[in-house]
Parts: C-alpha cells; structure tokens; sequence
C-alpha cells in the first residue's frame, strides 16, 4: 500500500482549511491547481498569497510561472514550522 501525504491550505483570514492527499511531492502544483480553483469557486475570491515551508515542492519553474501570472504574491516560513 502506497503512503499518502495530507497537504492543507488555510485561509489566513477565515481559517477554512481546505486539503488534498498526495503519493508524492510531485503533485502539489497540480492539487495547489485544484484547490485554488475550488476555493475561489466557493468563497467568490481571488487568491493574493500563497505561504510556504520554502520546500523544494514549491520552487519549481512551473509553479513559479504559474502564481506570477496569476499575480499571487509568494511568502515563506521557516520549514517544519505549521506557521
């Protein structure tokens, strides 16, 4: 059986939690893709930032393009911290 990750996102200003489950970090973009889509749909909002540990997961050229054409702004945290 193939181990699966939790990988939440929490609305800075609402605290909603929204979560997917991934094999492998390889697939953040894509579920960081289905959650900002979703989220947006349900609180009618566009996403301005997008916090991280700073992991690797998030440096990727592709998700770099990704959230500065969509104008999100990028923040980091210190790894291994929930904050």
């Amino acid at each position: 059986p193939s181990s699966m990750t939790p990988l939440t996102f929490i609305d800075g200003y609402t605290r909603h939690i929204w979560a997917c489950l991934i094999a492998k970090k390889s697939e953040v973009f894509a579920c960081s893709l289905k959650v900002k889509s979703h989220a947006e749909r349900e609180t009618r909002r566009k996403i301005k930032c997008q916090r991280s540990d700073g992991g690797k997961e998030y440096f990727s050229d592709k998700f770099s393009s990704y959230l500065k054409k969509e104008g999100i702004q990028r923040e980091f945290s210190c790894r291994n911290t929930p904050q």
